[in-house]
């Protein structure tokens, strides 16, 4: 996480290639906030991990303010056609888009070859679709709602644990809805984050067991 002004200055020469290397997942979290990157530093650190079998993983960090009808694809373009997983929020998929139906966000996004597009719909769950099948993946429910700064995050690093774990993308997108419930019942952007643990009982014991959460060993 970049914090302060150095969202400003950026550049993918920056990154570490040997990081790169190491990592089974390349994962930008900061799509519409950091300018270089938008620019193509994040295409070029996409195509690089592609160069090198890597998975690639994307979602935004939208900010405020008016810009003209596709000013976000056509600055984005470069790295949405280099990555593999695209996870917006809805609201940001509409302001990427310009849409505010998900079929309409969904043929938007098409042409970018997502293997899968998946779109943060807050208490609503996920929606999920590989282009040639969808489905809304809910929320879980009896988790207070104390404060929902950082649920897009958590989801996000909740998915990844899951596609560590080798689970299919749907599964992992449960995973990482518990991630996200458990979240908002603190307040603070990480107050409530959990350990794998506490979130694998609670999956495990209520959505399907072992069977549907198997652990690599």
């Amino acid at each position: 996480m970049v914090y302060g002004e150095m969202h400003k200055e950026l550049v993918f020469e920056a990154i570490p290639k040997d990081l790169i290397a190491a990592s089974s997942f390349i994962h930008f979290g900061s799509a519409m906030r950091m300018p270089l990157m938008d620019a193509g530093g994040t295409a070029e650190l996409f195509r690089y991990a592609h160069t090198l079998g890597k998975t690639t993983l994307m979602d935004c960090c939208a900010i405020s303010g008016i810009y003209e009808s596709g000013y976000w694809l056509d600055t984005l373009d470069g790295a949405l056609r280099e990555t593999d997983l695209f996870v917006p929020s809805y609201t940001e998929a509409c302001m990427l888009t310009g849409k505010t139906e998900l079929p309409d966000i969904r043929d938007a996004l098409e042409k970018y070859g997502f293997r899968y597009l998946l779109i943060k719909l807050g208490g609503q769950g996920c929606y999920l679709t590989d282009y040639h099948e969808e489905q809304t993946i809910p929320t879980y429910d009896g988790f207070e709602r104390v404060d929902t700064t950082g649920a897009g995050d958590s989801f996000v690093g909740g998915l990844i644990r899951g596609l560590l774990e080798e689970w299919p993308v749907p599964t992992a997108v449960r995973f990482a809805n518990a991630v996200a419930s458990y979240n908002i019942t603190r307040k603070g952007a990480t107050g409530g984050v959990p350990d794998f643990e506490t979130v694998y009982r609670f999956v495990t014991n209520l959505d399907g067991g072992a069977d549907l959460f198997p652990l690599l060993p």
